[in-house]
């Protein structure tokens, strides 16, 4: 019988006792346990904490299975730390290196601060202040003093009391010589409150004189605008992003991302406007694609209105339906993913409308026979109204057909139906079969419409009976 070591996974023969596993931890694992409970725990631990330190690693890490194969492939002996210990140790590190930065500001003569807020991509304040200083060998040194959430008012009083307690718990409150901070008014007052001097960022001033040159130029700021509005949709939109990144690869250049400008950055507009320069030629030919692709998705023909709103008139009961459960949902879904299918199956380009699409088109349909009824009703004990318009005619077409036509629906019968939603889908499709298809659907049709009782439902026949000989 074969074993195998949990530590090293070498395979050892057993033979009713555990003489031969002793033999082999002893030779082989009994000096690393040893180590691992001590100095070796210690440098594993400490490079654990520096992995997550200097490269941003979650608490986490230590739970994740992929991981731990990784540490126990590395070392079979060690043992993960949980992720509450991992916190406290990353804890004890910042105090040690915390406690290192002091002796160091300690041995200094002054220091200068830069201190400025920013907002996260929460929308939650933070003041961060930096430490500035020449130690005795005439070298510039940096400090992070601290990035400190900022729930309370910006105003000066409290922006003050938060850089008192910065230079307080550093022991630096004496050595603050100098506070640089962008021009706005709530810091400026703060400086004053705190009495140091004050030096205005040479990078935010350059900014205020770049972006006040930019308005002096006539034209420019609208240039800026448009350029913006483009690079903005590029950004933001998956179609067009992916469509230019194709774009681009069609043309054997190189794909590159859009550069949006950042108020704060002039140097950001340059960069905005020199890669839209870069692209114009891929963004051109982008944006010629997806208008394309608008205008077809958008575009209805006579005959596809006709069969959405045939259609709709078939399930209606179960849209008028009032649940709002979610076998009624799935249900009304499957009712307009039907009504897809045969729109679909009426398009001779091939073009794929969704259910969302055609349920969007019917509204705005009955929207629009609506608001054309409501101005008509404005005019009222005028003269005579005027013909149906194309949006009424539509929208009353079912009301229409289900009054004339009691029980006899001029729905496609279910072969018919399974024939044309088959032949929708296909690439190729030979004339045999498309003939006998046509012929069948007039034939429909015609035996259909000769059951109508009114004008109106007989001329709906009659008109479908031509649209399928054209």
């Amino acid at each position: 019988m074969k074993v195998k070591c949990l530590l090293c996974h070498k395979e050892l023969t057993y033979s009713n006792n555990t003489s031969s596993m002793i033999r082999h931890y002893r030779a082989i694992h009994e000096n690393a346990q040893s180590a691992g409970s001590g100095f070796r725990k210690t440098t594993m631990d400490e490079a654990l904490v520096n992995m997550v330190v200097k490269d941003s690693q979650p608490f986490s890490i230590v739970e994740d299975v992929g991981f731990k194969e990784l540490i126990h492939a590395l070392d079979p002996t060690y043992i993960l730390p949980t992720r509450q210990t991992l916190k406290a140790m990353v804890g004890k590190r910042y105090e040690e290196a915390k406690e290192k930065a002091k002796e160091k500001l300690q041995q200094v003569v002054s220091v200068s601060l830069t201190s400025d807020m920013w907002t996260s991509i929460n929308m939650e304040a933070y003041l961060a202040v930096t430490c500035h200083y020449i130690d005795g060998e005439d070298k510039l040194g940096t400090i992070l003093l601290g990035v400190e959430h900022f729930p309370t008012t910006h105003t000066a009083e409290n922006l003050a009391l938060a850089h008192t307690k910065f230079m307080e718990e550093w022991g630096i409150q004496d050595k603050a010589k100098c506070l640089v901070t962008d021009a706005a008014a709530n810091m400026i007052a703060c400086v004053n409150l705190l009495n140091v001097r004050h030096a205005l960022c040479i990078a935010h001033s350059l900014n205020l004189i770049v972006r006040k040159s930019f308005d002096e130029v006539p034209g420019l700021a609208e240039l800026r605008a448009k350029c913006r509005k483009m690079v903005t949709y590029f950004r933001t939109s998956t179609t067009a992003k992916e469509t230019l990144a194709a774009v681009q690869k069609q043309m054997g250049r190189p794909v590159l991302k859009m550069i949006i400008e950042v108020d704060t950055r002039w140097n950001s507009t340059f960069s905005m406007l020199q890669r839209l320069y870069e692209v114009r030629e891929p963004v051109g030919a982008a944006l010629g694609s997806v208008s394309q692709s608008r205008k077809r998705a958008t575009y209805f023909t006579a005959l596809e209105l006709e069969v959405l709103m045939m259609a709709y008139a078939d399930y209606e009961h179960i849209f008028r339906r009032k649940s709002n459960t979610a076998a009624a949902a799935k249900e009304r879904e499957a009712a307009w993913e039907k009504i897809a299918a045969l729109v679909n199956a009426c398009n001779s380009k091939g073009e794929k409308r969704t259910w969302q699409q055609l349920k969007m088109k019917h509204k705005n349909i009955i929207q629009n026979a609506n608001r054309e009824k409501a101005e008509a009703r404005k005019t009222g004990g005028g003269p005579p109204p005027p013909p149906l318009t194309e949006a009424e005619k539509l929208a009353l077409r079912p009301l229409r057909l289900k009054a004339s036509r009691g029980e006899a629906h001029l729905s496609p019968s279910p072969p018919r139906t399974q024939a044309t939603v088959e032949l929708s889908v296909e690439k190729w499709v030979s004339a045999s079969k498309i003939i006998p298809l046509l012929k069948m659907l007039s034939h429909t049709i015609q035996t259909k419409t000769e059951s109508l009782t009114t004008h109106m439902a007989r001329q709906l026949g009659a008109n479908l009976v031509r649209r399928v000989i054209d």
